[in-house]
């Protein structure tokens, strides 16, 4: 049955190339505006199913308390290269500046709880008699390192922040942290989830794009290696573009985010979306040598497709086992291979074939003038 569906599929294909690449080309310019609708997610928390009991609590607790691991931190460091520097992280003016800070940020709608040394003691006093309330205090620790050189100022985030809110905030609490004044010889370093988060958001998309072109690279000098022919190499790569597109395409249109855990998808189709590209390329090569376009066409879709077709299947019945998985990710993580399979199948024999009938007849055209 599926042969014979894929030489009615081929015949197709020989007849109208041209109408089958024009409906290609408005699919993807489909899926690349869903493309555009993909957010990068990085929080671990949000990979984990929404209905476990103690995400519920926690984030009922983060949401009317501030608590919980999503973290804002502001780290306060002396620089000893800084001859005017403070010589004391416990600083009268340091600790002024602090309330400052907090002050300036007590009124964002996603921060709760700001803590800091400053507020355990009375800036009224004198020095020294700041230095001793915070010596007496077991609660400083937490907040003043035992050689007075580092000091710290958490702020609690709420749950539901957005990635987009998170970058919003972390910009405010820079900018409030750079203009407010400051005592000479301290440096400010950012930390906490919030600042982690949009770490890792700009690393998948860096670290992303840049092992997706080194396996474009490589696969490009594969190919050339062994079709000798640029143009068979960039319709042997096209289908990877197309898969890669398509799919990610859909996760826009399906709302489902960009996690570190589902970056690994770029290489996994790269690698599928060119075995099926070189096994249908490879038989239409061979059977060119004996056959006509057409017939080497035929050949290649129906019996390659074939094998081609059934290994996708059993494929994606593997990736779709993941679905039963009750963390997030791994749900997400088969749902993308199982697109990113069925399109690089599509891709391979619905539009490698097309392009070879437009680039063949061309080139026999050409032969004859």
């Amino acid at each position: 049955m599926v042969e014979k569906i894929l030489e009615k599929f081929a015949a197709t294909e020989i007849r109208k190339p041209k109408t089958i690449l024009g409906v290609f080309v408005l699919f993807t310019f489909l899926m690349a505006f869903g493309f555009g609708l993909i957010q990068t997610e990085t929080s671990e928390e949000s990979q984990l199913p929404e209905d476990i009991e103690a995400i519920v609590a926690l984030n009922r607790i983060r949401n009317e308390l501030g608590g919980g691991g999503q973290s804002a931190v502001l780290i306060f460091r002396l620089d000893p290269e800084d001859p005017q520097g403070i010589k004391d992280i416990r600083d009268k003016k340091l600790l002024e500046s602090m309330v400052l800070i907090q002050k300036q940020l007590e009124d964002e709608e996603f921060l709760r709880g700001g803590r800091s040394p400053a507020g355990l003691v009375d800036l009224e006093q004198t020095q020294k008699e700041i230095n001793q309330d915070l010596e007496d205090n077991p609660e400083s620790s937490n907040f003043v390192t035992r050689d007075r050189t580092v000091a710290i100022m958490t702020f609690s985030i709420i749950s539901d922040i957005s990635d987009d809110d998170r970058d919003r905030l972390n910009k405010e609490i820079r900018e409030v942290v750079f203009y407010t004044p400051k005592p000479p010889g301290v440096r400010v370093d950012f930390a906490g989830s919030t600042f982690l988060g949009e770490e890792i958001g700009r690393s998948i998309g860096g670290r992303t794009g840049y092992v997706t072109a080194i396996g474009f690279v490589a696969v490009f000098i594969i190919l050339y290696a062994f079709f000798r022919r640029p143009a068979f190499v960039g319709i042997a790569i096209l289908p990877i573009i197309l898969s890669t597109l398509w799919t990610f395409g859909t996760l826009g249109f399906l709302g489902i985010p960009l996690s570190p855990p589902l970056t690994g998808t770029f290489s996994i189709i790269i690698g599928l979306g060119i075995d099926f590209a070189i096994h249908i390329m490879h038989r239409f090569k061979e059977d060119r040598k004996k056959y006509s376009i057409e017939k080497a066409i035929r050949n290649s879709v129906r019996q390659v497709g074939k094998g081609l077709t059934l290994t996708s299947v059993t494929t994606i019945t593997g990736f779709l086992a993941l679905l039963s998985a009750t963390l997030t990710f791994l749900q997400d993580f088969a749902i993308a291979l199982t697109f990113g399979v069925f399109y690089s199948l599509v891709a391979a024999i619905g539009v490698i074939p097309c392009v070879l009938i437009l680039v063949e007849r061309r080139r026999t055209r050409t032969a004859k003038r």
